[in-house]
C-alpha cells in the first residue's frame, strides 16, 4: 500500500501531465512533413516581429515549375512586409503581397494573391491568413506554412497547397539570398 505522501506526489504529477496535455499538445498537430496546424486558435504562442528579422532580405529560388523571388523588409512598427513573384517561361504567373504582423501578443501572416494584371484572387476586404503555431530560433511555423532558415544565406519555405479534388500537397520553395 502506498503512503499518503506517495499518493499525493502521484496526484500532483498526474495533474501536471494532464495540464500539459490539455494546454500544449492539442494546440498543434502535424499537417504535412514540414508544416503544422494550429488546432486551437486560443493557443497561439507569444511572439513579436523582431524574432523574425532573419527572414528580411531578397531571396530567389526555383519552385512550382519556375523562378520564385521573395523580398522582405526589416521589421518595423510591429510588422514586416514582403513581395513574392513566380516567373515561368519569362512571364509573371502571379504575385503575392505578404504581411507578418503582431496581433494579440502573437504573429499572423496575411497574404493577398494577384494575377499578372494585378487582379486580386481574394475578395477586396479579405486575405489568406496563417496564424503562428510555433517559433524556434530558425523556424517559424504558421498554420500550413513554415519558414526555415537553413543557413545565413538560404531559406526554405514549405506551404501546403490544396490541389484539385481537395488533396493537399506540400510545396518547398528553396531560396538563396541575393546580395
Amino acid at each position: 500500500m502506498k503512503s499518503f505522501s506517495e499518493i499525493k506526489a502521484i496526484r500532483i504529477w498526474s495533474s501536471f501531465w494532464l495540464l500539459l496535455v490539455v494546454n500544449g499538445s492539442f494546440a498543434q498537430s502535424q499537417l504535412s512533413p514540414n508544416t503544422l496546424r494550429l488546432d486551437d486558435p486560443q493557443n497561439m504562442p507569444p511572439a513579436n516581429i523582431s524574432q523574425l528579422s532573419w527572414i528580411a532580405g531578397h531571396w530567389q529560388g526555383e519552385a512550382l515549375g519556375g523562378i520564385c523571388q521573395e523580398h522582405w523588409v526589416e521589421p518595423l512598427a510591429g510588422s514586416m512586409t514582403g513581395m513574392f513573384q513566380l516567373i515561368r517561361d519569362d512571364k509573371i504567373t502571379f504575385y503575392e503581397f505578404l504581411v507578418i504582423a503582431e496581433e494579440a501578443g502573437s504573429l499572423i501572416l496575411k497574404i493577398k494573391h494577384f494575377s499578372p494584371d494585378l487582379k486580386g484572387w481574394e475578395e477586396k476586404d479579405e486575405s489568406t491568413l496563417f496564424p503562428l503555431v510555433k517559433l524556434t530560433g530558425n523556424e517559424a511555423f504558421f498554420d500550413g506554412l513554415t519558414f526555415r532558415q537553413t543557413s545565413t544565406d538560404s531559406l526554405t519555405v514549405f506551404v501546403v497547397i490544396e490541389q484539385e479534388g481537395g488533396v493537399a500537397e506540400e510545396a518547398a520553395f528553396r531560396y538563396y539570398r541575393i546580395k
